[in-house]
């Protein structure tokens, strides 16, 4: 599938880095964003109903503490070919979190604007 776009749910629940991340992705035609998720809940949700390829996923949403990583994880990935977390730290606890949700990649929220497209680009099959 040479040239076919990745598909993407962004689930962020601000509305200031949301802004950011859709002004970049909107530059390139290769990569469509499906839908925007506030809360982990509403993230399992529209990736059910929309199947994206790539979940961009924040990890330290508010009500992330609430569920159990794993749990959400076998739901995500049920409906994705890959989920890609970010956070704005890069500890152990972070990268251990991100793994527990799944995450193939951990991204700095800092450099979002030079790491995603790219990463995103490289998930195309």
């Amino acid at each position: 599938m040479h040239g076919a776009s990745v598909t993407v749910l962004l689930a962020d629940d601000s509305d200031m880095m949301s802004k950011a991340i859709r002004s970049v992705l909107s530059l390139e035609p290769k990569i469509d964003l499906l839908g925007e998720a506030r809360t982990l809940p509403e993230a399992v949700k529209m990736a059910a109903l929309l199947r994206p390829n790539v979940i961009l996923l924040d990890l330290h949403m508010p009500d992330g503490e609430g569920f159990e990583p794993s749990i959400v994880k076998v739901e995500l990935l049920s409906c994705t070919d890959r989920i890609i977390a970010m956070s704005m730290l890069n500890d152990g606890a972070t990268k251990a979190l991100a793994q527990a949700y799944g995450a193939s990649i951990l991204l700095d929220k800092v450099n979002l604007g030079i790491e995603l497209v790219p990463t995103l680009l490289s998930t195309r099959h």
